[in-house]
C-alpha cells in the first residue's frame, strides 16, 4: 500500500513539473522544450510509469554500445531487414502488430535526420514534439497520427545523439492499443548510449 501512494506521488508530481509549470515554480530550467503538442494523448505520450521497470528487460548492443529497456513479451531481432539493425515487436491476440525499429546512423547530426524526415508530418496530426534530454543525450521526437493501409495508427519518431553515431527509434501502435504508446515512451527513455 505504501509503495502504490509513493509511486502515486512521483506521478502527481511529475504531472505538475511538465504540465503545470513546475520547473518554473520551483525556478528550476525544464529540460524539456516543447515545440508543438495537441492534448490528445499528452499524458501517455509524456509520462511513462516508473514502476514499469520491473516489466521490462534490458537490451545491450555490444556493436555501438547503447542498452534501452522493453516489455516482456515483446521479441527482439537484430538485422530483420536490410534497413532495420534492430527490431522489437508484440502480436497481439487480434493480429494487430507493434512494430519499434531502432537504426544506427553514422552520422551524429540527430537534429537535421529528424527534421528531414519529419518536415511532412501535418500539425493537424501531431500529438506531441519535443526536443529534449534522455539520460544526457540530446534527443527530438514526435508522436502523431497515421494510416499504414488504412489501419490508423500512432507513430513514434525519435532520434538520439549518441557519442559517434545517431539513434533512430521507430514506433509504430496500431490506434486500438493507444495505451501501450507509454510502453514505447518508456523504452526511448531507457536509452542509455
Amino acid at each position: 500500500m505504501l509503495k502504490k501512494l509513493i509511486v502515486l506521488l512521483i506521478i502527481i508530481f511529475g504531472i505538475w513539473l511538465f504540465f503545470f509549470n513546475g520547473f518554473q515554480t520551483l525556478g528550476v530550467k525544464s529540460p524539456i522544450k516543447t515545440i508543438f503538442y495537441t492534448d490528445s494523448l499528452k499524458k501517455a505520450a509524456e509520462s511513462y510509469n516508473f514502476s514499469m521497470g520491473s516489466n521490462f528487460i534490458s537490451y545491450r548492443d555490444y556493436n555501438y554500445g547503447f542498452e534501452l529497456k522493453y516489455p516482456i513479451g515483446y521479441s527482439a531481432t537484430l538485422a530483420p531487414e536490410p534497413n532495420v539493425y534492430l527490431r522489437f515487436l508484440a502480436a497481439d491476440p487480434s493480429g494487430l502488430a507493434e512494430d519499434i525499429d531502432v537504426n544506427v546512423l553514422l552520422t551524429k547530426d540527430a537534429k537535421s535526420i529528424f527534421e528531414t524526415n519529419t518536415k511532412d508530418v501535418p500539425k493537424s496530426k501531431v500529438i506531441i514534439k519535443q526536443e529534449k534530454q534522455i539520460n544526457g543525450n540530446k534527443a527530438y521526437l514526435v508522436y502523431y497520427n497515421d494510416n499504414i493501409e488504412g489501419l490508423p495508427i500512432i507513430s513514434h519518431y525519435t532520434t538520439i545523439s549518441c557519442k559517434n553515431y545517431t539513434l533512430e527509434i521507430i514506433g509504430i501502435i496500431p490506434e486500438d492499443l493507444a495505451d501501450d504508446s507509454s510502453l514505447v515512451n518508456y523504452m526511448i527513455h531507457s536509452v542509455k548510449c
